[in-house]
């Protein structure tokens, strides 16, 4: 039998898996940051998020891209299938693109993890936002660091 191990995504709450076998392959399922992360109370949030092919970020209470020069925020913008996008999210550009937006959502009451127990890709971010309602957004344009 073949082994092989898929990961939807790495995450240190190894709890937070399933594993099926299909065709004689195992695969792991990641549950969802919804399901798995310890969450602080809904809220409404007002920053900057920067999506970038392979990677992204999030920065709370910004308003433009020169807020963002001298920031180290580290924060995953997670969103799932029960995410409500009451203003849709431009399509990707593959590119870095910036976008002022606004949503109700939570944040992980863990927000400084270090890389590889972190969330989103790789599980490098240090934090999470999960974003419930999507209510306003802006393209800032193209970002560069």
């Amino acid at each position: 039998m073949i082994g092989l191990l898929v990961l939807a995504a790495f995450a240190p709450e190894r709890t937070c898996t399933v594993h099926h076998t299909r065709n004689d392959v195992i695969v792991t399922e990641y549950l969802g940051d919804r399901k798995c992360v310890d969450w602080k109370p809904p809220r409404t949030f007002r920053g900057v998020f920067v999506d970038c092919m392979e990677g992204q970020a999030y920065f709370d209470a910004a308003r433009s891209l020169d807020d963002l020069r001298d920031r180290k925020d580290n924060v995953w913008f997670s969103t799932d299938r029960v995410t409500r996008f009451s203003m849709p999210l431009p399509k990707p550009r593959y590119r870095c693109e910036a976008y002022r937006v606004t949503f109700v959502g939570q944040e992980a009451k863990e927000m400084n993890r270090k890389p590889l127990e972190g969330y989103g890709h790789m599980s490098m971010a240090a934090g999470v936002v999960l974003v419930d309602d999507l209510t306003g957004v802006t393209d800032l344009g193209r970002w560069r660091r």
